[in-house]
């Protein structure tokens, strides 16, 4: 089993061996992690926060890719043509890229909580529509692909060196039907993340100077003299939200800092 895979690699059977025991010595952890958060979501009521339930889900992404993964090389030792392959680079195709899509999904979410002024605790009742999106926008490609054979270069789904996955035939593809989406989805997750933190750190900014501003000389708020301050805090409150939106808090909700500004103040 020397001359091993029909790409040109020379990879050999003890390589082959290593780096398959390390796929699946991963697979396998992976789904222990999995485990545990699936176990822990359904026993403890109080985990079963709107990010955690969104973790989750990303979670059933990551068990299928696992399972994939745990197959190695049995699917090419099967044939390229054979079920065991052809389900193990649908699985790929299909899981590895619902993950990132769960991913920016979670981004749009503090989007729509910072930028929107969305109560989070409202995501939940479109579970459904997440799960469509997620997992039915990579089904598309998944399905498209395992459907399509040419005399010429066979089918999609083929021999990708150490699984089976998109052949080295069709390598064009890759780019188009997986490489590209989970780009954008990393990208439009890096850009909401950061406009987020700007977001925040700006209205921080402007409460620290609205409340400096406010400060008589001796360093406190002047007793007589507040018309200044409720100014302030009018302009302040206008476009400052803070949302405990934390993936350990055993509550997830919105609230308007109509009091906590004045009390900074």
């Amino acid at each position: 089993m020397d001359a091993i895979v029909h790409d040109g690699s020379d990879l050999t059977a003890e390589k082959i061996a290593t780096l398959v025991a390390i796929e699946r010595t991963g697979a396998s952890m992976s789904m222990i992690a999995i485990s545990m958060i699936a176990l822990s979501y359904l026993v403890y009521p109080k985990l079963r926060t709107t990010p955690n339930t969104f973790l989750l889900f990303a979670s059933i992404a990551n068990a299928g890719a696992s399972i994939a993964s745990m197959i190695g090389y049995d699917g090419l030792m099967q044939g390229d043509e054979s079920s065991l392959c052809q389900g193990q680079a649908f699985i790929f195709e299909w899981f590895m890229q619902a993950d990132p899509w769960w991913s920016c999904a979670m981004a749009c979410n503090v989007f729509l909580v910072f930028f929107c002024n969305v109560d989070p605790t409202t995501f939940p009742r479109y579970i459904w529509v997440y799960c469509l999106v997620c997992f039915g926008g990579p089904l598309i490609p998944a399905i498209t692909l395992i459907s399509i054979k040419d005399r010429s270069r066979g089918p999609v789904f083929g021999d990708a060196t150490l699984w089976c996955w998109i052949g080295p035939n069709w390598s064009l593809v890759r780019l188009y039907a997986y490489y590209i989406p989970i780009w954008i989805c990393i990208f439009l997750s890096i850009i909401i993340y950061i406009a987020v933190g700007y977001h925040v750190f700006r209205h921080r900014n402007r409460l620290r100077g609205a409340a400096l501003h406010s400060l008589d000389k001796n360093g406190r708020l002047p007793s007589i003299q507040t018309t200044d301050v409720e100014d302030s805090t009018e302009e302040v409150r206008s476009l400052t939200v803070v949302v405990s939106f934390s993936m350990i808090n055993d509550k997830c909700r919105y609230t308007p800092t109509e009091s906590s500004t004045m009390e900074r103040l």
